[in-house]
């Protein structure tokens, strides 16, 4: 029997030490939206490089590439999540590492911190005032 998880525990007002502790025995991030936007969560556990299971709908495909940086199934298809869910499961850690580390670049190379974010909004200011 395969029982999934997801513990979202806050300590000091992040999450960041429970995911990384999660992280060791975390097999995937199980993500079906719709038709909602692609949320927070999943681009922390995307950062994380956890592997995500998404469903195919229009704000999870903006952002995310099946078999590339995660695996997405049909969201009202119930047994092609279950079957993509065991898959994963059935595959061991190894299973889909090249995902999981394409899934870690993707957030890197959109959402860095250093490299994207802080410059982004240095500019700001700058470009409120240009017009």
């Amino acid at each position: 029997m395969v029982r999934l998880m997801r513990i979202d525990l806050t300590i000091c007002g992040s999450k960041y030490l429970a995911s990384k502790a999660c992280a060791r025995v975390w097999r995937l991030d199980p993500y079906l939206t719709f038709p909602f936007v692609l949320s927070w969560s999943t681009l922390e556990a995307m950062a994380a490089g956890y592997l995500v299971v998404g469903s195919k709908t229009t704000p999870v495909e903006e952002m995310i590439k099946d078999g590339e940086n995660v695996l997405l199934v049909d969201f009202l298809s119930t047994s092609e999540i279950s079957q993509r869910v065991i898959d994963v499961l059935a595959a061991g850690c190894d299973g889909c590492a090249d995902i999981r580390q394409n899934t870690r670049l993707t957030i890197v190379k959109q959402y860095g911190l250093i490299t994207i974010c802080l410059p982004a909004q240095f500019l700001l200011p700058e470009n409120a005032m240009n017009k």
